[in-house]
């Protein structure tokens, strides 16, 4: 079972948790409902998920492996999955400056990614102008930040810049 350091199990899950360890897992792994918090406020999206999201985050270690990016990985190699509604709290952005900083470091790290994925040179400069617009409608619009009033124009605009820069610093990684 692992959680990142900024989620916290309600009473609920640990409830729930222990009742599965009592009666034996039946599944390779377990996804269970994670709620985020974005300045203390329940968010309906935040990319790259739509909220709530059911994350695997408990797993055979013999039967479950991760791939290998640096951000959001995902797991692999399980053949059942079992599913818990008791939710997980994920507090995170509390403050401007948590989000700016953790835009700089999220997008680092898909630059690389990206980089590291591509066989051919890419794109970068075309994506880097074109796909934000496509991020920010994703996000306002079909995915549902609108629901969340200002907030929701916010995490909307960080999908967009997150979009934009993740594609500038790979064209930059590229070409040095």
């Amino acid at each position: 079972m692992f959680f990142d350091s900024d989620e916290i199990a309600s009473d609920a899950l640990i409830d729930e948790i222990l009742a599965l360890k009592d009666s034996g897992f039946s599944h390779d792994a377990y996804t269970v409902r994670r709620d985020w918090i974005v300045r203390g406020k329940v968010v309906h999206a935040l990319m790259p998920v739509g909220c709530p999201d059911y994350p695997v985050r408990i797993y055979h270690r013999d039967k479950t492996d991760f791939t290998e990016h640096s951000v959001h990985e995902t797991s692999l190699g399980h053949d059942s999955v079992g599913r818990i509604e008791s939710s997980l709290v994920h507090h995170t952005f509390e403050s401007q400056s948590e989000l700016m900083r953790k835009l700089d470091l999220y997008t680092d790290l898909a630059a690389v990614d990206l980089v590291n994925r591509e066989q051919s040179g890419g794109l970068h400069w075309l994506k880097q102008w074109s796909s934000p617009v496509g991020a920010f409608g994703k996000w306002y619009f079909r995915r549902g930040n609108w629901r969340d009033g200002r907030l929701g124009l916010t995490l909307a605009l960080y999908a967009s810049t997150y979009t934009h820069r993740k594609y500038r610093k790979a064209r930059l990684l590229r070409n040095s």
